[in-house]
């Protein structure tokens, strides 16, 4: 089962759920609780964090290739719950969507006694990434061509006005022998196609070294590739490594180098 198949509506098959003392035990030391008596009651929150697991679970979620954030949650206890306690949860999917990439789903839970009356409920928002990234997958591509008006209205946004880039008479006399594009300009499409790929992650923890190899002119059309090379795993978060390259249309290698993007958070 994939919260991608799962319809807004959809109610998972209810499930058993008992927490014992020494778990009720283990879950206030772990949270710093002394408010409450496990051995007589044991901390609300840990029947809610035991749902969300169950549903993070269920939906093969934990399995470590997507990224999970927690957005936002709401709880609700009715009465204390003892040790030991059968309960039964039933969860509703009760909105789904997928908005640039990533799925937005709220499930709503209701934790039921062996009466059948309700002593907790619940309402999550999850935020699901799949990594889906792996070696040798291969970037959306960009074929652009530069143009000089393109180049005139790059320098009057980033503040850049060297004359190579503006003046023909002056460009003319340098060995280009003409006005040529930013070199950040060009580099400015590369970090569009991570963007792309890599809609959050790209802006949130992405790194680029690069080197230029060769001048564009207004007029020449470049391409911009990229494609994994690994993808590396420390301290929880998988790290792709992209080879990202601009060339010309004769082949000639523009602008060469590697991009780190985290693609998942554990």
């Amino acid at each position: 089962m994939s919260i991608q198949d799962l319809q807004s509506g959809y109610k998972f098959p209810p499930e058993s759920l008992v927490i014992t003392e020494d778990q009720g035990m283990a879950y206030a030391r772990a949270v710093g609780d002394s408010s409450e008596s496990p051995s007589q009651q044991i901390p609300p929150m840990s029947v809610i964090a035991a749902g969300l697991s169950r549903f993070i679970q269920h939906l093969g979620l934990a399995d470590g290739t997507v990224e999970v954030v927690h957005a936002s949650q709401q709880v609700m206890f009715y009465r204390p719950i003892t040790p030991g306690e059968p309960l039964e949860i039933q969860a509703t999917l009760k909105s789904n969507n997928e908005r640039r990439g990533s799925w937005f789903a709220t499930v709503e839970m209701e934790f039921l006694d062996h009466a059948g009356s309700q002593v907790a409920g619940s309402s999550s928002l999850i935020v699901v990434n799949f990594m889906t990234t792996q070696p040798g997958e291969k970037l959306i591509s960009i074929d652009r061509t530069i143009t000089q008006s393109q180049v005139q209205a790059y320098a009057n946004a980033s503040g850049d006005h060297n004359p190579i880039h503006l003046d023909a008479e002056f460009a003319a006399k340098t060995p280009f022998g003409t006005r040529i594009a930013h070199g950040m300009l060009t580099l400015a499409m590369v970090s569009e196609m991570l963007a792309t790929a890599f809609p959050d992650r790209w802006a949130s923890g992405g790194t680029l070294k690069v080197r230029f190899r060769a001048p564009v002119f207004p007029g020449e059309v470049i391409h911009v590739s990229g494609d994994i090379k690994k993808v590396t795993e420390s301290d929880g978060v998988h790290v792709a490594e992209i080879n990202v390259s601009v060339k010309k249309d004769d082949g000639t290698d523009v602008i060469t180098g590697q991009a780190f993007v985290p693609v998942n958070r554990e």
